[in-house]
């Protein structure tokens, strides 16, 4: 019966033209305008990305005051105030920053003459205060990035000499030498993410468009739901609800080839991209995971929204279409700056945006040499496609209607 349920419903899937286009066409489509609006942003020629000037703003009074003191003098140099930026007084090896350690007001006169790229006062958390007439942009993401990095390292070293303490088993040396061996460790890997050469910051895009194919299941997967599944919202699932083979194998039945062929589709846009010449590194293989992972999320995201608001099919369909869109937007499809600015301003909807998780995968794979934070965005992804397939099963339980 299952078989025969899956037959149809692959028929019924590639005979939709309406779904194949949205499926395989508009993804190629806008690839192929991306690659010639962005060509020549996006070559594999690099640029140099020189020390970005910033104000540090002393705060003795952080508990991560020694810290961050050798943090800053691992990744950067000291400068002083010249004619229009800050310069160097020592020589340092691909410094990430020129930082002048000053008081806040003397800070804010630095920033209004636009001589650094904005100030960074310790505490908890690291403040980061971008000048007013610069531009949010790469480098304010990677400054942010990597004070993140500083600061969960320096809690994580705090929580464990908590435990030693209670322990009794604290070497008085632990805390320097712990500060020691982790500057030595964050340097080469600062310079393996921000290294005076860097490939141009749209390649980001293309990581968001990748994410966008992927959720595009959630467009096919709620027009399904609503149209075969849910009695109350379609004369065709009315028929099919009166068929005694459960919902729920019906579902799966229908889900299948669906999210299958946007696998399929996800992958052949990947290659696509790659054939026109983009850059994704040379992690092919945990990118094609991540892209298929993202499909699935993107899917039983849809299929637990359509089973949970069940309004009309017009609300449906314009959450079918907007969510993808917006959560494309704000991973930074549409520009880098609104992923800073999405960061920033409206962190609790990154958090389950899965085109973000997409993005940030690729792009540890891209910058980074380990393989934490692409595993962590791998993790979540796995998360999220649980949870709503959970609730879609939760939702698909067998429903009386009073009248239809």
């Amino acid at each position: 019966m299952f078989k025969d349920l899956f037959l149809t419903q692959t028929k019924i899937t590639l005979r939709n033209r309406q779904g194949l286009f949205w499926t395989i066409v508009f993804p190629f489509v806008m690839g192929t305008l991306f690659f010639f609006a962005f060509r020549n942003l996006i070559t594999n020629e690099i640029f140099t990305l020189d020390p970005i000037p910033v104000a540090v703003i002393d705060n003795t009074a952080s508990s991560d005051y020694g810290s961050f003191q050798s943090f800053m003098e691992s990744v950067g140099v000291k400068g002083e105030e010249g004619e229009k930026v800050l310069e160097p007084v020592e020589e340092g090896t691909d410094p990430l920053f020129y930082y002048k350690q000053t008081n806040k007001e003397e800070a804010e006169r630095l920033m209004e003459q636009g001589k650094v790229f904005g100030t960074i006062e310790n505490g908890d958390p690291i403040k980061f205060i971008l000048a007013p007439s610069e531009d949010p942009g790469f480098k304010a993401g990677i400054i942010e990035s990597v004070l993140n990095q500083h600061q969960q390292n320096f809690k994580s070293i705090r929580t464990i000499m908590e435990e030693k303490s209670q322990e009794g088993d604290l070497d008085p040396n632990f805390l320097e030498e712990s500060i020691r061996l982790l500057n030595q460790r964050q340097s080469p890997a600062i310079k393996d993410v921000t290294p005076n050469k860097l490939s141009s910051p749209y390649i980001i895009l293309f990581f968001s468009l990748l994410g966008y194919s992927a959720l595009l299941a959630m467009t096919s997967s709620i027009f399904y739901v609503s149209s075969e599944l849910e009695a109350d919202l379609s004369h065709i699932a009315l028929r099919q609800g009166i068929s005694p083979v459960p919902k729920f194998i019906r579902f799966i039945a229908g889900a299948l080839p669906r999210l299958l062929l946007q696998m399929i589709a996800s992958l052949l846009l990947f290659l696509y991209l790659k054939i026109l010449g983009i850059d994704f590194g040379d992690q092919t293989l945990a990118i094609i995971l991540l892209i298929e992972a993202g499909c699935a999320a993107g899917f039983f995201i849809g299929s637990g929204i359509a089973t949970t608001f069940r309004k009309s099919e017009k609300i449906l369909s314009a959450l079918a279409i907007g969510l993808p869109l917006l959560f494309a937007s704000l991973s930074g499809m549409m520009s880098p700056v609104v992923l800073t600015y999405a960061n920033k301003y409206v962190p609790f909807l990154q958090r389950v945006n899965p085109i973000i998780k997409i993005t940030d995968g690729i792009y540890s794979l891209y910058y980074y040499e380990g393989y934490s934070r692409y595993l962590r965005n791998l993790g979540e992804l796995a998360l999220l496609a649980a949870v709503f397939l959970g609730i879609t099963i939760f939702n698909l339980r067998r429903k009386q209607y009073e009248n239809i």
